[in-house]
């Protein structure tokens, strides 16, 4: 029986080197923009009376939500960059050791 594991490695699909290009500048943009949403919600936050001012909770509520958002992104994206880097560099070292192996042999 496979396990719910297995399923996330299945699913992984090994980034091409263009598209992993376009992942390491999308991090990058998407940490800015939650970083500039968090300096938001930290601004807003401090105005007066801002706990009741419905404008502002609300501004205070949908930053929030997609700073959360924009962190999960990051974090997959992160997550794929580090599983291709991860897989490149043990096949690098597997050639390697089949290089060793043939010399030795």
């Amino acid at each position: 029986m496979k396990t719910y594991k297995d399923f996330i490695f299945e699913a992984f699909k090994e980034l091409t080197p263009e598209k992993e290009k376009k992942v390491k500048n999308r991090v990058g943009e998407l940490a800015r923009d939650v970083q500039i949403k968090t300096a938001r919600v930290k601004e807003l936050r401090k105005k007066p009376f801002a706990n009741f001012r419905p404008g502002v909770k609300s501004e205070i509520k949908a930053n929030i939500k997609s700073a959360n958002k924009g962190a999960k992104l990051v974090g997959n994206a992160s997550d794929a960059l580090i599983r291709t880097s991860i897989d490149k560099s043990a096949r690098m070292q597997k050639k390697i050791e089949d290089l060793k192996r043939r010399e030795n042999s």
